[in-house]
């Protein structure tokens, strides 16, 4: 049997929210989908996923526009933890801004730019299949 990978999702829009969940289903891609909606709430997660009161994610799906702490903030956070640093995150943003996708490319797997059509939306998650391929065949 195939292990879920398990993915947070830091996400301010409950409708992207809802929108991505529906997207990894129809793509059957086997997950277990956590959302937290500001920064703040995606670090107090992932301490206490270090702690063992959650799994800790396989990946990591983060806007850059955020409450409270912005999405770099918390990228900056994870990438100098040593347990969590090697944790593959993509950007899911609605900022075009080229000082966004420099800041965030060298720490990110893969940026998706939103509001996108659905097709192109899809495309993006089918990376994540991808990625979660790659997590099954070193597990073995």
């Amino acid at each position: 049997m195939v292990k879920p990978i398990s993915i947070l999702m830091v996400e301010d829009n409950h409708g992207d929210v809802l929108l991505t969940e529906e997207t990894l289903y129809d793509g059957k891609i086997s997950n277990v989908l956590n959302s937290v909606s500001h920064g703040e709430a995606a670090i107090e997660y992932l301490e206490d996923a270090k702690q063992g009161k959650h799994t800790l994610p396989d990946l990591i799906l983060m806007d850059i526009n955020l409450p409270r702490l912005n999405g770099h903030e918390v990228i900056s956070y994870i990438r100098k933890d040593d347990a969590l640093k090697d944790t593959p995150i993509f950007i899911v943003s609605s900022s075009r801004a080229p000082a966004d996708l420099e800041k965030s490319r060298p720490f990110v797997q893969h940026y998706l730019v939103k509001p996108m059509d659905l097709m192109e939306f899809e495309k993006g998650i089918r990376k994540i299949d991808q990625f979660s391929f790659s997590i099954m065949r070193t597990e073995k």
